[in-house]
């Protein structure tokens, strides 16, 4: 192939997979677009994945991570969170004692706050037997986001913490 012709393919490629990878609506569990509670606060924007990661499995991951989001607890919080989803590693490999297939993900969500700073990033893993990637892509969105809510209340913490040091100097 020449590189003229390679160099569409990447370019036409990133034009029909740059839209699944871009910041979509919110959108509960049940499909609807009106916001219920974690919606109201932690948005999910697009995924980055390598290139071996096709644009259904980023969807997978996508809707996996919003559909953990609608059922999580979370701390209340007005403050308009939202979070970044990152396919670190997704492989296929065969076990070195048995020969048997396994899949391993490692998802990264990096959490930001209403002014687009970060708050912190926490992963999830998870590893499979079989050939399938959607069950150890849900699993590993499971683990990670189990986590956020420790991440937004830390956050409200020093915000909480930093606001008192500000009002104290304020006085003096």
């Amino acid at each position: 192939m020449t590189f003229s012709r390679s160099l569409g393919a990447v370019v036409l490629s990133f034009c029909l997979t740059a839209p699944i990878c871009t910041a979509a609506p919110v959108v509960n569990a049940s499909g609807s677009e009106k916001p219920n509670g974690v919606d109201q606060t932690i948005r999910v924007d697009g995924v980055t994945a390598p290139s071996s990661v096709d644009a259904r499995a980023r969807a997978t991951l996508r809707d996996a991570v919003r559909e953990r989001f609608a059922v999580l607890p979370h701390p209340a919080s007005s403050r308009g969170y939202a979070v970044s989803v990152s396919v670190v590693q997704l492989r296929r490999y065969v076990g070195p004692d048995d020969g048997t297939p396994r899949v391993v993900c490692i998802v990264d969500l990096a959490l930001r706050d209403a002014h687009d700073v970060l708050v912190g990033s926490v992963r999830g893993r998870a590893m499979t037997e079989g050939v399938r990637i959607t069950p150890p892509l849900e699993a590993a969105a499971r683990a990670a986001v189990a986590r956020i809510p420790e991440l937004v209340r830390a956050a409200e913490a020093r915000q909480a913490g930093s606001s008192e040091v500000a009002s104290a100097r304020s006085r003096q």
